[in-house]
């Protein structure tokens, strides 16, 4: 099927030319600086960037679009199989509603960090030394076995919000002592709201302080099990010997680079 996208959804959609081949949709994520998020009106970040590169070279067979959309209804929307894609979720056993990944985007570090007050106190070691905290993850954040263990045997507090910024704020704020997550999102995400005009003054004495590595996690476009329509296989294809030729190119150090990495 073919179509040309609607001009009303211009600013939210990264599209390709309508004369070219299957129409595709690839969901992401709305709110994960620097790998995928909405300001502006425009879909921008590490990934969408990448798929743009991907998209552009497989034109000719394939029209994509990058749409945002807030992470958890993405989640809903791939089990249901409204969404045929999402990116970029991590792999899970229990996420059984994807079926098929592409090659990793990238490898993600994920990491806890704590504010001052928590800090304050000795601690040596994590998860031991922190069931008096509480701990921010973003809402439908795949959680790293040592957070899922330490959830289960009730040493630890775990806090969902939506999107680094409001865990950020929480965390300037003492409403949450730590926050995990990946770190060069945090990073990019405080750096940014800080230099942001007006900004939240809590965060300018926010100091972020790196208690612990949880996991490296390796970033995919997810297929959702319910959407498989006649092309899916050679999509996927297509588009992981796409990406590996723009990662042996290099277009993923040049990305990061342009975010200041």
């Amino acid at each position: 099927m073919k179509s040309c996208a609607c001009p009303a959804l211009a600013a939210l959609l990264v599209t390709l030319s309508c004369d070219a081949g299957e129409k595709v949709v690839l969901y992401g994520d709305d709110s994960y600086p620097p790998y995928a998020y909405l300001e502006d009106g425009q879909f921008k970040g590490v990934y969408v960037e990448l798929l743009q590169a991907a998209a552009s070279r497989m034109a000719e067979r394939y029209q994509l679009e990058l749409v945002p959309t807030p992470w958890r209804r993405g989640l809903s929307m791939l089990e249901s199989g409204e969404a045929f894609a999402l990116f970029p979720p991590y792999r899970r056993a229990e996420r059984t509603f994807i079926d098929a990944y592409s090659i990793p985007l990238y490898r993600e570090r994920v990491v806890v960090v704590c504010n001052d007050r928590t800090m304050s106190k000795p601690r040596q070691r994590f998860p031991r030394d922190f069931g008096d905290v509480t701990i921010g993850v973003n809402a439908g954040f795949a959680l790293s076995g040592v957070l899922v263990a330490a959830r289960q045997n009730h040493s630890v507090r775990i806090d969902e919000a939506n999107g680094n910024a409001v865990n950020l704020r929480k965390l300037a704020l003492n409403r949450i002592g730590c926050y995990a997550n990946d770190s060069l999102s945090i990073r990019y995400t405080l750096r940014r709201m800080k230099n942001e005009t007006p900004h939240f003054p809590e965060l300018d004495a926010l100091t972020l302080h790196e208690v612990a590595e949880l996991s490296g996690e390796e970033a995919y476009v997810g297929f959702s099990r319910r959407a498989s329509p006649p092309f899916k296989a050679d999509f996927i294809k297509r588009l992981d010997a796409t990406l590996q030729a723009l990662q042996q190119e290099g277009e993923v150090d040049r990305i990061l680079a342009r975010y200041g990495f």
